[in-house]
This record gives C-alpha cells, structure tokens and sequence, in this order.
C-alpha cells in the first residue's frame, strides 16, 4: 500500500509554480546501499526509491564530513566545515553571511527547520539564526532506552503544521529525522516484510529496520503534502543525509572518525516533476551541491561564497575539480571548544580524478585507492599520490584563526553526554 500510494502521488500530472517551496527530508546516517533501489536485497526503502527513481539523482554523492552538525552546517551553507568552524558536533557555525535558508528569505521566502537529533540544538550548532523559525522536537526517550514511535512523526506532523500556517507564501521547510541513528531501534511492524529474526537481531538488522520506519514516515509525509494539494508543481523536495555508517568494514563501527565510503556516501536527489526531467548524475557530488543547485532550479542568484556546483543547468557537469574530506573528533570536551576545533583535525582527503587519497594526522601517514577499480578501498594503491600539503596546512590554520566558541552549558552537555558525544 505505501508503494502505491506514493506511486500515485508522484504520477499526479503537474505545472510548475514559478515561485515553488522547497520540502528538504534529511536521514541520519543514512547509508545508500542498504536502499532497495540500489540493490539492497531487503526492500527497506520502497517510498524513497520511487522519489530517487524520479528525481535529479546523484549516484555518488558524498558528504563533506562524516558527523551531523559539520556535514548539515556544510550543506547549508555551500562551505567544507573548517570554513564555516561546526567542525564538530557540538560546536556552533561561525556567522556566516550566506546559506540556503538566508538567500531563500532574502527572495521572499518564509524559512523553517524542524530537528530532532541533539547535536542540532541551537546552542550546539548555531543554525537557527539562518531560519526564521527553528524548533527542535527532541523525543528523549529515544536515547534513555524507553522507546516509542515518535520521532518521524514528530518532527512531520511540526513541519506540517507550520507549512498551513504558511498558505499562500513560498517556502522553504528542513525536516531532519533522527532515524537510523545508532542506538538502532528495532521495529517489529517492519522485521517481517524484511526478513529479520524476531529473536535476538543484529545491529545490522535493526539500523534495516530503522530504515523501514523513516521510509514509512516519507510516505507519510508525501501524502500529507498531496493531500494539501502540494504535489502539483508547487513543491520541490530534496532528500539526503548526513552521512552514512560503518558496520565493521576497515575495522570500523559508526561514523566520524574516518574517511572510508562506507561513511562519506550519502544518497541525494531532487525531485520536482513539473519542471525537472528525471536524470541520473554519475559524475562525483557532494553535499555542498544542494544549495547552488536549488537556487539555480529557482533561477535565484547563487552567492559568490558557495562552493558549492549549481547542476540544475542540465547535462554538463563541472570541469574536473579536486573534492575535499574532513574528518573532526566527535566528542567535544567541556570548556573551550575553539580549542577543541583546533585541535580535532584527524583525518583530510582528497578525490581527484577517481583517486581517492587520505592523510592522517597522527601520524602522517598517506594512502589512496582507486574507487572505480576497488569501490570497497580493499587495495591500496602501491604508489599513493602525494597528499597537497598546501592543502593539510591551510586547513589547521583556518581551524586555529576560527571566532571563538563559549562553553557549552551543564545542561545542553548532558544531553550530548547522554548520546555519546562527550567523554
């Protein structure tokens, strides 16, 4: 039924608003291949897939950095995460003049972002004063182990409310869901139609189910939008995440501390019927995309400090560039974060021309892999390319220039604490 129903909603004939709103759904730790559509064998994701299938999709995006607040911040503003100084969770962004939601409100645009992981409260990553409305719909008992179904929800049920409020005015609503954040919750309305065990299921197999519910929770919302008589070239809708996960590939687990695909590959789309073709991009994306590219679907000027690449301009891409990764501690200690964002740089790579290589902080040491021939990054190349020093330099010297940052307060680094992002 979910699969029918958002068949038929993004079948509805459409006409392009020339003013249209924007819905942007990001997924917490959303990895792509455990999405049905690209060939996972599980059909976790069948309201996701048909939004993918007709969409502007980017088959290899990857975030900027592999942690909540750097990578939102990242794409929010078109900047990598030691420019715009949320370099991890728990340290704000630095006053940015431009981002997405800004530009959209200096063209008329009503802005709104609905957030439900902590490390997105306002004292911890400095967003909300790009929204004209930013309200955090926290469920703490998702992270103290008492458990229920409503986070997504939530968070939709928000952001609906506030878009009829908003009739008649353009625009632009952020739905973050927390789902499938570790701890993974297991949904046994979904375990069956997946084929997990009811009895004693892997991590793997709950983060599957987990995606099940946010796909639920897409469907949802997409209907609701229909039914509000959204869906006919009025909105646009863009879905991504954060970042993806680790399940003991390269001996790691989670996400944040490396630059392995398993966390840098996200899935990204954008889907607006009424004037959007559905195409497939192959060429590499990032994050940092998403911005300069919806406001060029608008034909809204892109700020010079994006860094964005606008692809709304059709088959051609950009020239070859040199992609950018970073990745920061996670834990922010108490007391000084400037100094925490200085002196958290772990890991930074490069993507250029298929080659992927990444240094180490630590200890120095550089290694690279050829991702059309080893997608996995099992093989390191024998002869890894030189890591641009230049670049490794001027990154410290920008996180070590950064504003300072005030002290958390006892209050927010509970709730931190309580998920693991302080020790």
């Amino acid at each position: 039924m979910r699969l029918l129903l958002a068949a038929f909603l993004l079948a509805l004939p459409l006409q392009a608003d020339p003013h249209p709103s924007i819905v942007l759904i990001t997924v917490d730790t959303l990895r792509p291949d455990h999405l049905s559509r690209y060939g996972y064998a599980r059909p976790t994701s069948p309201a996701i897939d048909r939004v993918l299938a007709s969409s502007l999709e980017f088959t290899d995006a990857r975030t900027v950095e592999p942690l909540t607040s750097p990578a939102l911040g990242s794409m929010l503003a078109s900047l990598p995460p030691h420019l715009h100084g949320a370099t991890r969770n728990g340290i704000p962004m630095s006053p940015v003049a431009a981002s997405l939601p800004r530009e959209l409100g200096r063209h008329g645009y009503r802005t709104a972002a609905f957030v439900s992981n902590w490390v997105l409260a306002e004292k911890a990553c400095g967003f909300a004063t790009h929204f004209d409305r930013y309200e955090e719909r926290f469920d703490r008992k998702r992270w103290y182990g008492f458990v229920d179904e409503g986070s997504a929800a939530n968070v939709a049920e928000a952001a609906l409310s506030w878009i009829d409020e908003e009739r008649g005015r353009p625009f632009f609503a952020w739905l973050h869901f927390s789902e499938p954040h570790a701890p993974y919750r297991y949904h046994a309305r979904f375990a069956d139609g997946l084929g997990v065990p009811p009895l004693l299921p892997s991590r793997k197999d709950r983060y599957d189910t987990e995606i099940a519910a946010v796909d639920d929770a897409v469907n949802a919302l997409l209907v609701q939008l229909a039914r509000r008589g959204l869906l006919d070239g009025r909105v646009i809708v863009a879905l991504t995440s954060d970042h993806g996960e680790a399940f003991g590939e390269h001996g790691e687990n989670g996400h944040g501390r490396h630059l392995w695909d398993t966390t840098l590959r996200i899935p990204m789309a954008i889907w607006w019927p009424a004037a959007l073709q559905p195409r497939i991009v192959e060429a590499p994306a990032t994050i940092l995309d998403l911005a300069p590219t919806l406001l060029g679907l608008l034909e809204l000027p892109v700020p010079p400090a994006f860094q964005g690449f606008d692809w709304s301009g059709g088959e051609a891409g950009p020239p070859p560039r040199r992609l950018v990764f970073e990745a920061h501690r996670s834990a922010v200690l108490l007391g000084n974060r400037s100094e925490a964002r200085a002196g958290g740089l772990l890991e930074l790579a490069v993507l250029d021309r298929g080659i992927k290589t990444v240094t180490r902080t630590s200890d120095g040491s550089t290694f690279s892999h050829d991702l059309a021939a080893d997608p996995y990054e099992l093989r390191p190349l024998e002869r890894a390319p030189a890591f641009p020093s230049v670049l490794l330099e001027l990154v410290r010297k920008r996180l070590v220039a950064a504003k300072p940052s005030p002290p958390l307060d006892d209050e927010l680094a509970r709730r931190l604490r309580s998920l693991g992002y302080l020790r």
